[in-house]
């Protein structure tokens, strides 16, 4: 099953790709934009069989939009933080936040 393509959600060099695949040509998002809504309707994704682009510079930019993709998820794992959604205190969650839930930090008495 195959999910339509959205082009306005594109990065600059994702956008540079599709038009120029369809023989197009253009420099900033918005041109790029305007363009591939046109091309797209005349050449749908489903019917480009072949690319008569470089396989090399094909196969470059794949590798380059994969690292981008890797080097975001890595930086959003990094930055992921907890916060109590309850009292704002950072660091936790609201079950084992200490301000908001003192009972579970307790220790119990012998």
């Amino acid at each position: 099953m195959s999910y339509p393509i959205k082009y306005l959600s594109l990065q600059k060099a994702e956008l540079i790709y599709e038009v120029e695949l369809r023989g197009g040509t253009g420099d900033s998002v918005q041109e790029l934009r305007k363009q591939i809504i046109k091309l797209a309707q005349t050449l749908p994704a489903d019917d480009i069989l072949e690319s008569h682009l470089d396989p090399a510079d094909d196969l470059k930019e794949v590798k380059e939009s994969l690292l981008k993709s890797q080097n975001n998820l890595i930086s959003l794992k990094k930055e992921r933080f907890l916060i109590c959604f309850k009292c704002g205190k950072k660091g936790v969650r609201y079950p084992e936040c200490p301000d908001c839930n003192p009972k579970i930090h307790e220790t119990p008495k012998n």
